[in-house]
C-alpha cells in the first residue's frame, strides 16, 4: 500500500488528520507522520488517538476510557505502540525561535517527494466575536496571532509539500492587516507566484467557484455535506503545479442532519444542582417540587399563556425526571438559577420555534449584570430539527450557548453530544478535565468534513 505522508501542524485533538487517515483510495492511504500542537490535554490527546490506531487488539485501550485501568497500564501493555504514538506526535509552540527545530523535524519524517501538510493557525485574531471583544485594541494587526500563517508558510516554502490545506474561521474574508484584505494578503502569499521560489502553487476552494478573486469562493457551511451543525469555515487549498490537474472535484451535498439525529441515542441525562461556589461546590440532583413550580409561575407571571402553561404543566415532569436520573453523561453541573433559565430557554424553543433574546426574558430570570442587555443572544437553544449552532472553544467556558432542546433536561450539551455533532466517532477520547475537553472539541475540525476533503486531494498524489 502506498502511504502518502501527512504532517498536522496547529493539530489540536487532531480532528483533520483522524479524517485523513480513514481514507483508502486505489490502495493508497495518507499516514499521519507528524502532528504539532503546543496545548498539552489536546497533546495527550493526539498520543493517545495516534496509539489507539496503531493498535490490532484495542480492549485494553477502552478498558483505560471506562476507567478499568490507569494509563500507565494501558501503556504497559502496548510499550511498542506507545512509543511510536510519542514519536508521531510534538508538543511544540510554533514560534519564530521554535521554526528551525520544526523544519528539521517535519523534514527527518518526510522520505518521500509526495507530502500533504494540513492545520489551521489559531484563529481567534480573525474570529468575528474575538474582534469584536478587541475593539479597543488600538493597533489590531500587531496582534501576533495575524501572522502564524507565516510559520505555516516558511514550511510551505522550504520543505514545498505537495498539496497544503489551511483552515480558518470565516471572518477571516473581512479581517483586515493595516486596512488590506487578510485573506487576499496570505492566499497571494500561499500561492508563491511573486516570489522567488521556483515552486508555484494553485489556490483553490472547496465549493466549485475556484475563482482566485472570489473570497467567499473558500467558505463552506458544513451543514451542506453531512455535518450536523451550522458551521461555516475558510478552507484553502493549495497543489503543487506539479500536480495540478484542473479545477477540484465537487463534495457531494447532503440532506442536513439535525441535531436530534444526531445524539438521540445518548441517554437522557440531568445536570447535578450547583448549590455552592465553583470552588466550594454542593452538587445535588434534588429540586424541591412546590418551590420549583412557585418558582415558575412568578417567573412567567404576565406572560405568554401558551408558555407559561406549558412550563407550569411540565413542571412535575421535571421535578421527576432531575430525581430518577443520575449524570451518566458527562454534564457539566450548573446553577440553580441557570437550570430554571435553560428550562425557560427550551421550553420557549419548542414553542416559539427560536431562542428567546435577552429581551424575551422574564426580569425575574435575567442574570444580574450591568451590561446583560448588550448580550442580545446570551442564551442559544439547540432547535431539534434543526443542525446544531457552530460549536466553538467557548463551550469551555459555560453552557449558555448550547442548551440542549429537552426542556425536561434543563441542561447544556455533554462533551459526548458536542463530540457527536464535531462528528468524532464515540471511541474519541479526549484527555484532560471537562473543560479541556469541551476547548478541544470546539477547537477542531470535524473528522468526517475531513474525509470529504481527503478524498478528493488524494486523486492528486496518487501513483
Amino acid at each position: 500500500m502506498n502511504k502518502i505522508p501527512l504532517v498536522d501542524i496547529f493539530a489540536g485533538p487532531g480532528g483533520l488528520n483522524e479524517g485523513f487517515s480513514k481514507i483508502i483510495n486505489n490502495n493508497n492511504t495518507f499516514e499521519t507522520v507528524l502532528s504539532v500542537e503546543k496545548d498539552i490535554s489536546a497533546f495527550n490527546t493526539l498520543v493517545l488517538r495516534s496509539f489507539f490506531r496503531k493498535l490490532t487488539n484495542k480492549k485494553k485501550y477502552f478498558d483505560y476510557i471506562n476507567k478499568q485501568i490507569t494509563k500507565e497500564e494501558l501503556m504497559l501493555s502496548h510499550q511498542e505502540e506507545w512509543l511510536k504514538a510519542n514519536q508521531e506526535c510534538l508538543n511544540l509552540e510554533i514560534s519564530k525561535n521554535n521554526m528551525p527545530y520544526l523544519l528539521s523535524k517535519i523534514k527527518s519524517k518526510i522520505n518521500k517527494k509526495q507530502w500533504v501538510l494540513i492545520g489551521g493557525p489559531p484563529c481567534q485574531a480573525y474570529s468575528l466575536i474575538g474582534r469584536s471583544r478587541m475593539k479597543n485594541f488600538k493597533d489590531f494587526s500587531k496582534d501576533h496571532r495575524h501572522y502564524l500563517y507565516k510559520s505555516y508558510l516558511e514550511i510551505i516554502l522550504k520543505l514545498k509539500p505537495s498539496i497544503f490545506v489551511l483552515e480558518n474561521v470565516k471572518g477571516l474574508i473581512s479581517s483586515k492587516i493595516n486596512g488590506k484584505s487578510a485573506l487576499e494578503k496570505i492566499m497571494n502569499d500561499l500561492s508563491l507566484s511573486n516570489s522567488n521560489s521556483k515552486s508555484c502553487y494553485k489556490i483553490l476552494g472547496l465549493n466549485g467557484d475556484n475563482s482566485f478573486l472570489n473570497l467567499k469562493s473558500f467558505t463552506v457551511n458544513m451543514s451542506k455535506f453531512g455535518i450536523p451543525q451550522d458551521r461555516e469555515r475558510i478552507f484553502i487549498i493549495g497543489i503543487h503545479e506539479k500536480y495540478y490537474k484542473g479545477s477540484l472535484d465537487k463534495i457531494d451535498q447532503q440532506d442536513s442532519i439535525s441535531i436530534h439525529n444526531a445524539i438521540k441515542d445518548f441517554p437522557k441525562s440531568v445536570s447535578l444542582v450547583n448549590h455552592g461556589t465553583f470552588r466550594k461546590a454542593k452538587l445535588t440532583d434534588v429540586i424541591n417540587l412546590d418551590q420549583f413550580k412557585k418558582n415558575i409561575v412568578n417567573f412567567t407571571y404576565g406572560f405568554d399563556v401558551k408558555l407559561k402553561n406549558f412550563m407550569i404543566d411540565n413542571a412535575l415532569k421535571v421535578h421527576q425526571f432531575k430525581n430518577n436520573y443520575s449524570n451518566t453523561n458527562s454534564i457539566r453541573s450548573h446553577i440553580l438559577d441557570d437550570i430554571y433559565r435553560y428550562y425557560f430557554v427550551s421550553s420557549y424553543g419548542k414553542i416559539f420555534g427560536r431562542s428567546p433574546r435577552i429581551t424575551d426574558f422574564p426580569k425575574s430570570l435575567l442574570p444580574n449584570h450591568k451590561n446583560i442587555h448588550s448580550f442580545v443572544d446570551r442564551f442559544k437553544v439547540h432547535l431539534k430539527d434543526l443542525p446544531a449552532k457552530t460549536i466553538t472553544s467557548h463551550i469551555a467556558k459555560d453552557g449558555h450557548y448550547y442548551i440542549h432542546y429537552d426542556p425536561l433536561q434543563c441542561r447544556s450539551l455533554s462533551v459526548r453530544e458536542a463530540a457527536r455533532i464535531q462528528t468524532f466517532s464515540d471511541d474519541y477520547f479526549f484527555e484532560g478535565n471537562q473543560t479541556q475537553q469541551y476547548s478541544q472539541i470546539g477547537n477542531a475540525v470535524p473528522p468526517t468534513f475531513a474525509k470529504q476533503i481527503g478524498m478528493i486531494l488524494i486523486k492528486y498524489i496518487t501513483q
